[in-house]
């Protein structure tokens, strides 16, 4: 029982199912989108392990297995992201299909399409700026669409983005990309939110410090921290929402085991139990 159940909240976690659906199609009637659900896969599972743990069908299931079986389900992701008018869904098999149109007054010819046909299949999540959109594949691929200065276009750093990306975060105007090889990649406007060598780190740009060693990210509205794989903590971006972690920086040198993320604050969760929180010197 808790080995199904430990396994269940993983899957359900790491593909952000919600509620107890998933999507599994988009299609469109009239020219208005209509998203297709049916019960989350890992749910359903779960509850025939639990409901059959004596049954001759599940006997002979080990950890092992199990953990195949809800890997399998947890490439199903379960998300419609929308930004300012604009959507993204993630159907089961991995396309994305995108409607509508940001309200925001911008200018149009700066507004990036991406690649269609690399949205096609493949896809494993999709995550969004405040004006753009960012779609990790199976491959370790990013690809994005949207406002261009914003994030939408992101040739700049189009060689990074182009295998071993394992995870994507945005702030309201800037992307963060995590290769597996702890190296962090960043794009958008980088005056704003996304330029990681103007920030100072003992004298010198942070970018040094995410060319490695970096375990995950996590961002603010204006701002990223980085938890490195020794437990330091290293930020970048607007000073207002968490950029600035100067007040704190002693505290997050060394045994920071997670760092979690508000639209305005920072909190890092250490080995010790100690929880360390930050934000902009606005909000002070």
């Amino acid at each position: 029982m808790d080995i199904i159940q430990r396994l269940f909240n993983d899957t359900h976690k790491c593909a952000r199912h919600r509620g107890d659906s998933i999507i599994i199609d988009v299609i469109f009637e009239n020219g208005e989108p209509v998203v297709e659900r049916r019960p989350c896969p890992c749910i359903l599972l779960s509850q025939a392990l639990i409901e059959n743990t004596a049954n001759m069908l599940f006997k002979d299931f080990n950890e092992p297995t199990l953990r195949l079986v809800f890997e399998e389900l947890a490439a199903v992701t379960s998300d419609v992201v929308e930004r300012m008018g604009s959507f993204a869904a993630i159907t089961d098999r991995g396309k994305v299909v995108t409607w509508g149109r940001p309200t925001y007054n911008m200018d149009w010819s700066k507004w990036y399409g991406g690649d269609r046909e690399e949205l096609s299949g493949g896809v494993v999540c999709v995550v969004a700026s405040g004006w753009a959109f960012a779609a990790l594949k199976e491959d370790g691929r990013v690809v994005t669409w949207g406002y261009t200065e914003l994030g939408g276009d992101s040739s700049r750093v189009a060689g990074e983005l182009a295998s071993g990306v394992v995870m994507v975060v945005a702030t309201w105007r800037a992307f963060a990309a995590v290769t597996g090889d702890g190296r962090v990649v960043t794009w958008g406007d980088v005056g704003y939110d996304g330029n990681s060598s103007e920030v100072a780190e003992d004298g010198s740009g942070v970018e040094r410090m995410l060319a490695s060693g970096v375990q995950s990210v996590v961002a603010t509205e204006h701002a990223f921290a980085a938890l490195k794989e020794d437990g330091r903590v290293v930020t970048w971006g607007y000073t207002g929402y968490g950029g600035d972690r100067s007040q704190v920086a002693g505290k997050l040198v060394s045994g920071v085991v997670e760092v979690r993320a508000s639209r305005r604050e920072f909190v890092a969760l250490k080995e010790d139990g100690q929880k360390v929180v930050w934000w902009g010197p606005l909000f002070n």
